[in-house]
């Protein structure tokens, strides 16, 4: 075939628009920074597909829940989340970002949790489940907490039910504020072959170049572990038991074990993480808006997968906050068209051309 200007100028658009690979850093971050109140539609932290949705008791409370592996502060930002079932059973959701697709590959995540004991005797407060709970398509895969098949009251690990219903529990009291470091090892996802593994160590140290050693509990040979989402469940009173009640805060996930333990957190609209939002921040969005890229410090700040006008409005927010000013920046980027427009324009400008040519043989 003779490839003519019009197709090669198609086959550069489609090049162009084409979706990049997997993300390979922080793939999403929950710190609850959110006025104290109803948790349910607060929309912010980063690589998220819309806020918090679902019901029941799930409120923002003052205060970021600590840890400290003996030497180390986790770092932390904003306040947390409650989660109780004093009014029925409560499970808040969230989704992550679309563009993610979790392929084969080692994920880590981790949050800070705690079992709240509202009731007089530890049979009430352990009755019903409390869990951090991994879904696909808003199908259970995975639980870090009390399941509501466990009679247990520590801190264990099971697979959902249409997995394989397994579950591995350790001599922590779930009473106990953890924080949990998870690693979920996805080698063929839902292809009817056992190889997907999950390990979760309790309180380890911060350091991600030490030795974890054993976890603390596991699943292994499960056949699919894959995920695009949490739900944070407890269950409300029934016959078996009084409602249970769950701190929560710090959520990470992210392709190596040192995004979940040591990263700094993002203010907004800093791109490169230093901590101070200024000129510097704007110049990967100005490079790159309207393009497809893979991280935050090439300016997607909202974790989308590109950098459009919704990342320079965080920039200029953060900007602003701290006292800077659109008035001396180049912004002229924002007039440019998104690249489908010029394709497709271009496109039509060698159509248009070449019928010119004909109608003049």
């Amino acid at each position: 075939m003779k490839l003519t200007p019009a197709v090669f100028c198609l086959m550069g658009c489609l090049i162009a628009l084409a979706p990049t690979g997997a993300r390979a850093d922080i793939l999403a971050y929950e710190g609850f920074d959110y006025p104290e109140g109803n948790l349910i539609g607060q929309n912010g932290g980063y690589g998220w597909d819309g806020g918090w949705s679902s019901g029941g008791d799930a409120v923002v409370v003052a205060g970021s829940l600590a840890y400290n592996d003996g030497s180390t502060d986790l770092p932390t930002f904003g306040n947390h989340a409650l989660i109780g079932g004093a009014s029925g059973s409560a499970s808040p959701v969230r989704n992550m970002t679309s563009n993610l697709g979790l392929e084969a590959g080692t994920y880590w995540m981790s949050f800070i949790g705690e079992r709240q004991t509202p009731h007089e005797t530890a049979a009430d407060n352990f009755t019903r489940a409390a869990i951090f709970q991994a879904r696909l398509g808003g199908t259970e895969q995975f639980s870090v907490g009390k399941s509501t098949r466990s009679d247990v009251e520590e801190w264990g690990v099971y697979s959902g039910i249409d997995i394989d219903g397994t579950s591995d529990y350790s001599d922590i009291s779930q009473s106990e504020l953890v924080f949990s470091l998870i690693k979920v090892d996805i080698v063929g996802g839902d292809d009817g072959v056992m190889d997907d593994s999950l390990s979760v160590w309790f309180n380890p140290i911060l350091d991600p170049m030490a030795a974890l050693g054993a976890p603390d509990v596991s699943n292994v040979g499960v056949d699919d572990y894959q995920f695009d989402g949490f739900r944070v469940f407890t269950g409300g009173s029934n016959a078996s038991g009084l409602y249970a009640q769950m701190a929560i805060d710090e959520i990470r996930i992210g392709t190596e074990r040192e995004d979940v333990v040591t990263s700094f957190i993002f203010k907004e609209g800093d791109t490169n993480g230093d901590g101070v939002v200024n000129a510097t921040d704007l110049t990967p969005i100005r490079t790159n808006y309207r393009q497809m890229v893979d991280f935050r410090s090439e300016g997607d700040l909202n974790g989308d997968g590109q950098v459009t006008f919704t990342d320079f409005r965080q920039f200029k927010t953060g900007l602003l906050a701290e006292g800077g000013s659109l008035s001396e920046l180049n912004i002229s980027f924002l007039s440019v068209p998104e690249p489908a427009t010029w394709c497709l324009a271009a496109i039509a400008g060698l159509l248009l051309s070449r019928r010119g040519v004909k109608s003049l043989q």
